[in-house]
């Protein structure tokens, strides 16, 4: 978890030819250096991920506003356990941003474990790069905006049972 926003630039090298990696490469943001590390080699048709150093004028907050666990029911009893998150995305800057926003929901691996979710907007993808769990918004930001995300999950688990 991490509140800086990223500038990153993923690409296919097109180029029908082999990207020299090896050594420190130099990069430009708009014709502003910005920085230099160590690239690796990049074969014709692979992809590759560039970061561009933070964005300072994009803002995030997480705040868990609700987690409650306890006890529910009268003739069959579970217990559960529920949180509600609120992600508050500002744009401080004059200029628009496509952003792409991730967080997480628990998943269960036990047919016992009954796992909801429901999300404020529904997210662009789920279980994002085949990692279960991983959520992930994409939209676009204009100057000096905002974009507000709620995520709500109910974990329950049968009475006699320990969540660990």
């Amino acid at each position: 978890s991490d509140p800086t926003a990223f500038l990153a630039a993923e690409f296919t090298n097109d180029s029908g030819e082999l990207i020299l990696g090896g050594g420190d490469a130099q990069f430009y943001l708009d014709g502003t250096f910005v920085g230099q590390r160590y690239l690796d080699l990049i074969a014709n048709g692979d992809t590759a991920e560039l970061s561009f150093g933070p964005i300072e004028g994009l803002r995030l907050e997480r705040v868990v506003k609700d987690r409650q666990e306890g006890d529910r029911g009268v003739l069959t009893r579970k217990n559960e356990q529920n949180e509600q998150v609120v992600i508050t995305l500002r744009n401080l800057t004059a200029r628009d941003w496509a952003v792409r926003l991730r967080d997480r929901v628990p998943y269960s691996e036990q047919e016992d474990l009954e796992i909801s979710w429901d999300a404020q907007p529904a997210p662009s993808e789920t279980n994002v790069d085949d990692l279960r769990g991983v959520l992930e918004w994409r939209f676009d930001m204009a100057p000096t905006s905002d974009q507000r995300v709620e995520l709500n999950h109910r974990i329950r688990w049968p009475d006699g049972k320990v969540l660990r």
